[in-house]
C-alpha cells in the first residue's frame, strides 16, 4: 500500500473510531448555536441561514478532558467530510465534492479547545458548482452531524 493510501486510510479509520466512541444516544436534532451531539465533540454551524454563495462556517469544540484528533484542515472536502442535503420526501442525500488529492494530517484538539472549518459553498466540486438552496448537514464520521442549517436563493 502506497504511503498516501496508507495515510488516507489511518485518518479514517481514526474518524470512524471516534464516532463508535461518541455514544448515539446523543444525537439530537440541534438549532444552530448549540450542539448536534453531546459528546467529546460538538460541532454547530455560525448561522441558521445562508444566501447562497456564502461560506459556512463550522466551529468544533473538545467537551472532553483529553486531547482529541481531529483532521488539520480549513477547507470541508471529500477526504474527510459529507455534505447533505434534505430532499422533499425528508430523506438526506450526499452532495458530491472533490476530494483533496493531499494527505490527511491530524492534529490534537485540546480540552476546551475550539477550531473551525469552511464549507466554500461555491466550486465544491467544480469551478461553476454553487449550492441549491435547501436544507443541508454536513457529516464527519459515521454518526457526527452539525445541526441542519438552509441555503436561501441569493
Amino acid at each position: 500500500m502506497t504511503m498516501w493510501k496508507q495515510t488516507v486510510f489511518c485518518g479514517m479509520l481514526v474518524l470512524s473510531l471516534l464516532s463508535l466512541i461518541l455514544p448515539a444516544a446523543d444525537l439530537t436534532n440541534a438549532q444552530a448555536g448549540s450542539s448536534a451531539i453531546e459528546g467529546p465533540l460538538i460541532y454547530t454551524t455560525d448561522r441558521a441561514v445562508y444566501t447562497q454563495g456564502e461560506v459556512v462556517r463550522i466551529t468544533v469544540t473538545n467537551t472532553s478532558n483529553a486531547p482529541v484528533a481531529i483532521v488539520d484542515r480549513t477547507d470541508i472536502d471529500g477526504g474527510f467530510a459529507t455534505i447533505e442535503r434534505q430532499a422533499e420526501n425528508g430523506q438526506w442525500r450526499v452532495i458530491e465534492l472533490y476530494a483533496a488529492a493531499n494527505v490527511t494530517v491530524f492534529r490534537a484538539l485540546e480540552p476546551g479547545e475550539r477550531c473551525q472549518y469552511l464549507w466554500q459553498t461555491v466550486g465544491y466540486n467544480r469551478a461553476d458548482t454553487i449550492a441549491q438552496p435547501g436544507t443541508y448537514r454536513i457529516r464527519f464520521g459515521q454518526l457526527v452531524y452539525t445541526n441542519p442549517f438552509e441555503i436561501k436563493p441569493k
